[in-house]
């Protein structure tokens, strides 16, 4: 395969979903009846935020009898000191039934409700009142022999699609030679890779006050490539009129990975059937996180090698305490790749494949 490669201006399922979503959210905004509702909506900036935010509003709202987002006004209509009875009894209600990632999630979404109302609500106490994080569960790494099973899972399915096939392998060597986090990928834009040595090296969260540099393994560029061009070829199938190849020109703000958050999720989970994740704890999960298994991997791995600096290490994985140093602590490209380049033997799934 060529080292260049050439890119299209925006060819992503990502950008159709995107802009059907923010039809269908205007179609949301013209059709709420309810001012409380609309305000809500108004502050969402995101597909995947307006998913779980409006699904955990619900079904707070379903608490108080309140069945429809039209009359949402109701949430709203009573004194700031009753609301926050009111959401104390119900943290009090749901604790013992969820994790505390999960708890986050449902009162970000209600902070935000009451926030986008201005209704003053001391937020700041009731997340002192969240129960503490049970780090047993969930805190175990994908081998590399259970992420080589995930990987020839796929292509299995009755149905063979080689374009879903080729972007789900290059998903899944992203994340196991990486660690980003999942919601990361559906950020990641072409200007944010660059090819360094027989590597990307990768800006996530490019722009943004969370950006950190990581790299991807010599199989995993090989793999991204694969479907860049398999997304590049469908393209000139579908425009005929582009008799070069060369013809079509990388637009940087396009998206690498035309899909989203929960579709990434679920391809994930369907692949792994034959992964033993471990007894389910207390609340619910599996020993080995669908996603966070391999973020867990490639930390794990990358800090068993001695020569490698720790520091590196923190800052190549994005971890939040580093980033308080970030006016201090600016490590050169090129000085993190050489720590990374003493891991991808380790990081590397199928090394027969490179």
């Amino acid at each position: 395969m060529s080292k260049e490669i050439v890119y299209v201006n925006d060819f992503t399922m990502h950008t159709d979903n995107e802009k059907r979503w923010r039809a269908k959210l205007e179609q949301e905004l013209q059709a709420a009846k309810a001012r409380s509702y609309r305000n809500f909506l108004t502050g969402l900036k995101t597909q995947i935020t307006h998913n779980e935010y409006c699904y955990w509003l619900k079904r707070y709202a379903q608490t108080r009898e309140i069945n429809s987002p039209d009359d949402y006004d109701f949430l709203v209509q009573d004194t700031p000191d009753t609301i926050q009875k009111r959401l104390e009894d119900y943290l009090f209600d749901i604790r013992a039934d969820y994790s505390l990632s999960t708890i986050k999630a449902i009162f970000k979404s209600i902070e935000h409700f009451y926030v986008m109302n201005d209704v003053i609500i001391n937020f700041k106490k009731i997340r002192k009142m969240y129960p503490t994080e049970e780090y047993p569960v969930g805190g175990k790494a994908y081998s590399t022999e259970e992420v080589g099973v995930i990987l020839d899972q796929i292509g299995k399915g009755k149905r063979i699609r080689v374009y879903n096939n080729l972007r789900l392998t290059a998903i899944i060597h992203f994340l196991a030679c990486t660690g980003v986090r999942v919601g990361a990928l559906t950020f990641l834009k072409m200007e944010d890779l660059q090819e360094i040595e027989d590597c990307y090296s990768a800006i996530i969260y490019s722009e943004t006050s969370d950006e950190y540099l990581t790299f991807l393994t010599p199989e995993a560029k090989v793999a991204l490539d694969d479907y860049i061009m398999e997304r590049i070829n469908r393209l000139k199938l579908k425009n005929p009129e582009y008799k070069d190849i060369h013809d079509l020109r990388l637009d940087g703000k396009s998206k690498v990975f035309d899909i989203d958050y929960f579709a990434i999720t679920k391809a994930i989970e369907r692949l792994q059937h034959n992964i033993e994740r471990g007894e389910k704890g207390i609340n619910g999960r599996f020993a080995i996180p669908i996603n966070h298994g391999f973020r867990k991997r490639v930390n794990t791995l990358m800090k068993s090698v001695k020569e490698v600096n720790v520091t590196n290490v923190e800052y190549i994985m994005g971890h939040l305490i580093f980033k308080r140093d970030a006016e201090y602590f600016r490590p050169k490209r090129e000085n993190l790749f050489e720590d990374y380049k003493k891991c991808i033997s380790l990081l590397t799934v199928k090394p027969r494949q490179v």
